[in-house]
């Protein structure tokens, strides 16, 4: 970007230069005509003669032309340094917000106990699964109220569901005691629905 905004700067400088039209046949009277007195007709290496001014504004407007082309420049290279400094700015936050999640996981996993090093990652999962999983499938009580999809048999026990008792509705609607699916979520390798085989 800000390649591309030096680039069209730069461009437009030579433009103006090859666009000057400062010769002999604008000379009159032994003075420029007022395109000629510019900088980027070398009208400050002496090239062309002092120009009489016939108003007084449009002298002041051709004297402050080369101070407006620097305020252009100086503008646009701020511009493009707060806009790459925005854009560090957010990789930035983006990068310390992920590193401060993943040390979060690391300080509750270490402060598990680590007798041995089976232990240590199975209590740290189910620590970790129990906590997301009331936070993703909240505790239900079986009612016909509760909807599902499906029987009102749990597939992990291949027990009927009754009135009252302590279930979760996962997000593909089968319905679970809360108990099964808990232990299923803890011990299965991969986290798949036991009846459709979709992601929890």
């Amino acid at each position: 970007m800000h390649i591309f905004l030096i680039f069209f700067i730069v461009s437009i400088q030579l433009s103006r230069s090859q666009n000057c039209s400062c010769n002999s046949e604008i000379l009159g009277n032994g003075y420029c005509d007022h395109q000629c007195n510019t900088t980027s007709c070398n009208f400050d290496s002496g090239d062309c003669l002092p120009q009489t001014p016939t108003n007084s504004s449009e002298s002041s407007s051709e004297g402050g032309g080369g101070a407006s082309n620097g305020t252009v420049l100086l503008m646009s290279i701020v511009m493009g340094l707060s806009f790459g400094l925005f854009w560090l700015g957010c990789i930035l936050f983006y990068v310390c917000k992920k590193f401060k999640a993943e040390h979060k996981f690391e300080v509750v996993t270490a402060s598990l106990p680590s007798d041995s090093g089976d232990l240590y990652q199975s209590s740290g999962r189910r620590l970790i699964g129990y906590t997301w999983i009331e936070h993703k499938y909240p505790l239900k009580y079986f009612s016909d109220e509760v909807r599902f999809k499906g029987e009102p048999v749990c597939t992990v026990c291949l027990m009927e569901l009754f009135e009252r008792d302590p279930v979760r509705v996962i997000n593909c609607w089968h319905i679970f005691h809360s108990q099964c699916i808990d232990e299923w979520i803890m011990t299965s390798e991969s986290l798949k629905c036991p009846n459709c085989n979709s992601d929890f």
